[in-house]
């Protein structure tokens, strides 16, 4: 097998670009004020000189924005024939994803609550250029949900059997609340030998495993029960084996979140200091900055936020974090 070679661009220049771009972006405000300020129709030559100089400060401009989008993506070459290139905006475990669904078809996702699980799922679909789909388990959840099922109008087929089929990036989310039932089938999924049985479907009882067919498992725990997360149950080891060296812890990833929080990010992290210190079974995720950020811009004030966070916390909670974080 051929080493796999990730190469990433050097990022030192995407500082000093930053701000380059943040300068431009403010100098055009100015010169679009003079303009308004100006009543060029009164001289030609004032606004001959406005036209141009507008025409090469928007050459220069995309040329800075081009530069610095660039500089952000990552080129991926995988086993000496394959390349993706990326956004630059990927989550950052994203390439070793990449990696894994390469080599092995499939690959297992552990991480907090809100961490990003099914974004990365989707991005590397994004990547690979590929349609994505997923499904969440829960301890009811019957078998017939993946393979389908049979009735008096013939098979009705599924969404994971049609991506087995025919190719694509599915996520199964939540495995480890995953049903007895569901185990059954994603046993002989992760089996390797590229087919499945779906013995109600009569005119065509073996599935055959699609070559771009890749399978991401994800969760909140290596599949040996929690007590933090309900429902999680111990998992088969025979089952997880098949996942012990394509697999990827991932925690709330800062470049992702400083993009989503811009200004709001500190004040956001110290909210999390403080429910990892002083709330149990709690965590502000990258979800809740996204949500938080959603807020903030729409008019709310972080009084709102905060407010809305603890409102099932006791008083005294309550009151400590307003004189920690107002």
């Amino acid at each position: 097998m051929e080493q796999i070679t990730v190469s990433i661009p050097e990022t030192a220049v995407h500082s000093r670009v930053d701000k380059l771009v943040a300068y431009k972006l403010r100098h055009e405000k100015i010169q679009q004020m003079l303009v308004e300020s100006m009543d060029v129709s009164k001289t030609n030559a004032i606004a001959g000189l406005v036209h141009t100089v507008s025409e090469e400060f928007a050459k220069m401009k995309d040329q800075i924005i081009d530069s610095y989008v660039e500089s952000k993506k990552t080129v991926i070459n995988l086993s000496g024939n394959l390349k993706f290139e990326t956004k630059g905006t990927e989550h950052a475990e994203m390439p070793k994803l990449l990696a894994f669904l390469t080599l092995f078809k499939q690959a297992m996702i552990v991480g907090p609550t809100g961490s990003g699980k099914s974004t990365i799922a989707k991005q590397v679909a994004d990547v690979m250029k590929l349609r994505y789909a997923s499904f969440s388990c829960n301890a009811e959840a019957s078998k017939s949900e993946l393979v389908g099922f049979a009735n008096i109008n013939g098979y009705i087929t599924s969404q994971f059997l049609d991506f087995y089929e025919n190719g694509g990036v599915f996520l199964i989310d939540e495995y480890d609340a995953m049903s007895p039932s569901i185990a059954v089938v994603l046993n002989a999924v992760f089996d390797r030998t590229g087919q499945i049985s779906v013995p109600n479907r009569m005119e065509n009882p073996i599935a055959k495993k699609h070559k771009d067919f890749y399978c991401i498992l994800a969760g909140n725990t290596w599949g040996s029960g929690s007590v933090e997360y309900q429902g999680r149950e111990m998992q088969d080891m025979a089952f997880l084996d098949r996942f012990k060296l394509c697999r990827i812890t991932i925690n709330y990833d800062e470049q992702i979140e400083r993009s989503i929080a811009g200004q709001h990010y500190e004040w956001m992290l110290k909210i999390r200091e403080f429910m990892n210190k002083y709330v149990e079974n709690e965590k502000f995720s990258t979800r809740s900055i996204y949500d938080a950020t959603m807020l903030l811009h729409n008019d709310f004030t972080a009084k709102d936020v905060l407010d809305m966070i603890s409102a099932h916390w006791d008083e005294s909670l309550q009151k400590k974090l307003m004189e920690k974080l107002n």
